[in-house]
Formats: C-alpha cells, structure tokens, sequence
C-alpha cells in the first residue's frame, strides 16, 4: 500500500501495523566513491550526533573524505570484508548502507548486515531484476540508481509543468507534484465534486504559505497551491495538462 502523511506523524504510522519506529545513532557506509560521500555529507547535515563509519578500499579516497568531515570516521578497507565489517561493529549498528560499484557485493553485504540483526539494511543495484531478488531475499531497500537516474530525466522532460516526479518500482505509476494554475478545472470547488483525470489520485497539498495538507473529498484546491498526484504512467499527459 502506498500512503500519503504529514512528516511529524510518520512514526506513528510506522506503530499501526506493529512494527516500532527505532531511533538512529550508528550508521555505517560501505562505499566512499562520488555516491558515498554525498550519502556521508547529508547525514552529517541532517544529525551531527549521530556515529557515522564509512568504508572505502581505496586509500587516496579515504585521505579525502578524512579531510572533509569533522564528526564521521573514515576506514580504509574493503567494504565487502565480512571480518572488517564485524570487527567495526556492524552488528551495532541501527543502518548499513552499502554503495560500492560492486551490487552483488551490495546486497551480500547487507545480507550479512541482516543477519547481525542490523537495524536497516540499503543496497545500491543497477539491475531491476536484483531489486526483485533483494524484496524476495528480505532486504529493507534497494535502491536502483538507472531508475533513479531515468527519473530526473523524466523530470527535465516535464520541466514547467512538473515540480518533481518520482517512479514507483513494480507498477506503471508515478507521483507528481504539480503545480495549480489558474485555468485549473478542479480550482474553487470541493474535490469530490472535480472531475480529475482517469486513473489518478489527488494525494496531498503545499499551500502558499507552506501549510501541508492531505487531501479529502472536501477540500479545496487554489491557484499556486502544489499538489501531490499518484497517476498511472499511461495518464500523466492528461494529468498535467488538466
């Protein structure tokens, strides 16, 4: 199921099914090239207590990325060296992430995180049949990074009438967020009353002021607001130009 919720009520969702939220303090990164640094980076922006490690095999690398942060320790070593891994204290770890060039070793090495009873586990792969196999084998996340890659292309493409565009994997849909103009069909009145396009749900709205909210039935929609819309593939024309 794919659901639509503010951001401050996310680990309450999370609790419904039963399964608790736990709270992040060690994160490990098996993997220091162009994608790795940047994961490193936006973790130290997003939480500067948290103990970040990170792994790379190549010792110029290392040098680098020693240089560039303050709080993150940085191991020279391979990211795909089961000992190292457990002598680094992967099985303390609350999310493994692992981004070398190498996806098989990506997703035995989380494996092998999964096993250690690691927290979260996120594997980079390139081939979609792999993210397949990582759901089947009981990875948390695979990420594919040529559907990422053909979504920011999808989304130059769509430049102007699309904010952002995100593929969903395994079903030919996607979310849009678009922004409403004033020649809108579905402006001043209540939702349940607009005729929207086939085959798509109006999910959530930014308001002007930056209010977020998730839409029902009665509400209203203006211009400038930005709208969440989940569409099949087939239907993203006539959405946008609705």
């Amino acid at each position: 199921i794919f659901v639509v919720v503010e951001s401050e009520h996310v680990n309450e969702l999370v609790r419904m099914p039963g399964r608790e939220s736990k709270p992040v303090g060690r994160v490990m990164i098996a993997g220091g090239g162009s994608l790795g640094a940047h994961i490193l980076r936006k973790l130290e922006q997003q939480n500067s207590s948290w103990k970040i490690k990170l792994i790379e095999a190549d010792q110029q690398c290392c040098y680098k990325l020693a240089s560039e942060t303050r709080n993150a320790l940085i191991l020279n070593g391979e990211p795909s060296d089961p000992n190292l891994l457990a002598t680094e204290g992967i099985s303390e770890t609350d999310i493994f992430i692992s981004v070398t060039e190498d996806e098989e070793s990506n997703i035995v090495n989380c494996l092998l995180a999964n096993h250690l009873k690691v927290g979260k586990t996120i594997a980079l792969v390139s081939r979609p049949a792999y993210i397949s196999l990582a759901q089947t084998i009981g990875l948390d996340t695979a990420v594919n990074k040529k559907l990422s890659a053909a979504t920011e292309i999808h989304h130059h493409i769509l430049k102007g009438r699309v904010h952002s565009v995100a593929a969903l994997h395994g079903i030919p849909a996607e979310m849009l967020e678009l922004g409403v103009k004033n020649n809108c069909k579905a402006i001043n009145k209540p939702l349940h009353k607009a005729k929207l396009p086939e085959a798509c749900v109006l999910a959530g709205i930014t308001r002007q002021n930056g209010d977020v909210e998730v839409a029902t039935g009665q509400t209203y929609i203006s211009a400038g607001d930005r709208v969440w819309v989940l569409a099949l593939s087939q239907h993203i024309e006539s959405v946008t130009q609705y």
